[in-house]
């Protein structure tokens, strides 16, 4: 088969089309809405002050807010669930760990 431009064309807006269906449709056609968990609460207003200060100060640069596995020994009381965060806004949970949890 000869390559012609009407083919590249094709295969091209195919090929666009493929990525947008994987990277966009499918994760939005699959998203679940968190619920509340069982422990969440609204905040008091002095908890969303602290949490714009934390936002505010990139504090999640160097800490996380979530309970892991690891920390099951260190008297938490369960692991956190996506619940925990909900309504967050943003939510600034952080991966690094070079300080201590919050």
């Amino acid at each position: 088969m000869k390559m012609t431009p009407a083919i590249l064309i094709v295969g091209g807006l195919l090929v666009f089309w493929c990525s947008v269906y994987v990277a966009v449709v499918l994760p939005a056609y699959q998203y679940k809405d968190a619920k509340e968990s069982q422990i969440w609460r609204k905040w008091t207003p002095a908890e969303a002050d602290g949490h714009q200060l934390y936002n505010d100060n990139g504090c999640s640069y160097c800490h996380s807010q979530f309970v892991r596995k690891t920390d099951w020994d260190l008297g938490a009381e369960r692991y956190a669930q996506s619940g925990d965060y909900y309504q967050m806004q943003p939510a600034i949970l952080g991966t690094e760990r070079t300080g201590p949890d919050l």
